[in-house]
């Protein structure tokens, strides 16, 4: 009974365990991938470009900003030149793509790790019952038929119709970015038109009092 109640425990566990681990991994996966994603954003436009130091200061290094109306100007100011430059489309989908990447690899290694996990539960099993029985043969040969690989789960794996969705999934994240940096370059715009009739009331009313 005690064996049967901690074979029974270390199979839940495994299977409550593997989607959590997966998860993590794709969250850290994601935020590794969104650094050279943002960077390609910053500074494939600006290689190619003669306002390669402005755009440089305003998107990637400006540090004396005031947060939150001034900043957004200034982090976004440099988007037009994104927007409209032969480079900014492959820079922007290359992005996409970096963003698109931890979906698909989390939607393939869970899916193998599914087979595996359905083939190791198995084995676990059949291998408590055999060792219980001293069949040493048994062992070895379950041993074997669980290492082997599925082929046609492979298949179906990389079959066109996932490729299909892992095409979808680019696209997704492709739209997602050009929609946030043009909204948030409106936004930025907005902002800053505030943000000067802000400093325009504040210079006119300053000179009133000095006069």
């Amino acid at each position: 009974m005690g064996i049967s109640w901690c074979d029974g425990r270390i199979e839940r566990l495994i299977r409550s365990s593997a989607p959590c681990a997966f998860y993590i991994g794709a969250i850290v996966l994601s935020v590794v991938l969104l650094i050279p994603g943002w960077a390609i954003v910053c500074w494939v436009p600006a290689a190619f470009t003669a306002s390669h130091s402005a755009y440089a200061d305003a998107v990637c290094l400006r540090s004396d900003l005031y947060w939150p109306v001034n900043s957004a100007h200034s982090v976004i100011s440099a988007v037009p030149v994104v927007s409209y430059h032969r480079y900014a489309v492959p820079a922007l989908l290359l992005a996409g793509i970096l963003l698109a990447l931890p979906s698909i690899s989390f939607e393939v290694a869970s899916r193998i790790f599914h087979l595996q996990t359905t083939a190791f539960v198995d084995f676990y099993q059949s291998w408590r019952r055999a060792e219980h029985a001293n069949d040493k043969k048994a062992i070895s040969r379950r041993v074997a038929i669980s290492l082997s690989v599925d082929k046609d789960s492979f298949a179906r794996l990389l079959s066109w119709r996932t490729l299909f969705v892992h095409f979808g999934y680019l696209l997704s994240n492709t739209v997602v970015v050009l929609s946030l940096i043009f909204c948030f370059h409106t936004f930025a715009d907005v902002s800053m038109e505030a943000w000067n009739e802000h400093n325009d009331r504040a210079s006119a009313k300053k000179g009133d009092d000095i006069e």
